[in-house]
């Protein structure tokens, strides 16, 4: 944030990175960390661009799905999910995300 943004700034510091300063203001050694096994895969801007806009145009012509519509993507926090939300903005449509583990009864 710079100064033309005071409430951003503070909404930076007291939420995004509240784990990893002390209540004293001092850095946090051992900020959360997340264990994530398996290998990590990289794509770029470009790659994501092309891969959402393919997955958005296929899923519009096998759906029959228009402008201004509601999908929803039922899925665990992964790149495929990223993907499906990046198409519905690709394809001016609402992403409504329904969790995974909320289990079937949800």
């Amino acid at each position: 944030a710079n100064d033309s943004s005071p409430a951003l700034g503070r909404c930076v510091k007291q939420h995004t990175f509240a784990d990893a300063m002390l209540p004293d203001g001092k850095p946090n050694p051992k900020p959360s960390q997340v264990e994530v096994p398996a290998e990590w895969e990289f794509l770029t801007y470009a790659e994501m661009k092309y891969q959402a806009r393919a997955f958005g145009t296929c899923i519009r012509e096998q759906h029959n799905i228009g402008p201004k519509q509601k999908v929803a993507i039922w899925s665990a926090n992964c790149v495929e999910w990223m993907l499906a939300d990046l198409a519905c903005a690709a394809m001016n449509w609402t992403s409504v995300s329904v969790y995974d583990s909320l289990g079937p009864d949800a």
